[in-house]
């Protein structure tokens, strides 16, 4: 009798290797597979072994021609061709701190795919629930810049208290 804890969800990593080119920062476990984009000046692309699940399938695609967002469009077109094959049977993840990305994944989102961006820096973190925490940094971001104008800066020590 199968459960459904017992089967592992399908996860399919898209990694912008030219925008996070260190991969050992990154939680690859959750992932049953890796599509890597390295760009045309990217000669090597250093795999943490020790990291990667048991079955996991990985595909290098090297972007030849250099040009402004090349390897960002062959990135899209390949989630493209997977939300095709595959549609909301498996989740999506780009592993990018390109916000160029946020666009497309809204948009899919909006069609009942399930698809993210996950920043390199967040990427170990991925499993937890943290969907707003994009605008909890924006707002601490934009108190602390309010906070640094001269304007709200105290006067004398009894404007202070």
């Amino acid at each position: 009798m199968a459960t459904g804890k017992s089967e592992k969800q399908q996860v399919i990593a898209f990694i912008d290797y030219e925008n996070c080119s260190n991969l050992t920062e990154i939680s690859l476990n959750i992932y049953t597979e890796l599509i890597i984009f390295a760009g045309a000046k990217q000669n090597n692309v250093a795999l943490p072994v020790n990291a990667f699940p048991e079955a996991v399938k990985i595909t290098l695609r090297h972007v030849s021609e250099v040009s402004r967002n090349n390897v960002d469009f062959h990135l899209v077109l390949e989630l493209g061709q997977c939300v095709c094959h595959y549609g909301p049977e498996k989740e999506y993840h780009i592993v990018s701190a390109d916000k160029g990305y946020d666009g497309i994944v809204r948009t899919l989102q909006a069609r009942g795919i399930r698809c993210r961006r996950v920043s390199p820096d967040k990427a170990s973190s991925v499993k937890m629930a943290a969907p707003d925490m994009d605008i909890v940094i924006r707002w601490a971001n934009k108190i602390q810049q309010a906070a640094r104008e001269v304007r709200n800066m105290p006067v004398t020590e009894e404007t202070f208290n």
